[in-house]
């Protein structure tokens, strides 16, 4: 993501046509699917692991918004710093 300053692809395909939107679901829920897993592997229980996993998506993608919207890549910069201690820590 060029540290915040490139737009999600994600983001730009989700708001297109149904197509497209139904074209990025797999690639959204195999982010998702591995966040969990690291998670899981971690020691987080299951339903924990995929929480944790969807907020780390979340924020994420949030922040390349804010990026985008604000030309700051400080949230984006957040995010990642504590991406791996979030999907750590049980």
């Amino acid at each position: 993501y060029g540290g915040g300053n490139r737009s999600c692809i994600i983001v730009a395909l989700s708001m297109a046509d149904e197509e497209r939107r139904e074209a990025v679901t797999p690639c959204i829920d195999a982010w998702i699917d591995a966040f969990r897993v690291i998670a899981r592997d971690a020691g987080a229980d299951e339903v924990a692991a995929k929480n944790v996993a969807l907020d780390a998506v979340a924020t994420l993608e949030g922040a390349l918004v804010i990026a985008a919207a604000s030309g700051q890549t400080h949230a984006f910069e957040r995010a990642i710093s504590a991406l791996a201690a979030r999907l750590t820590t049980p």
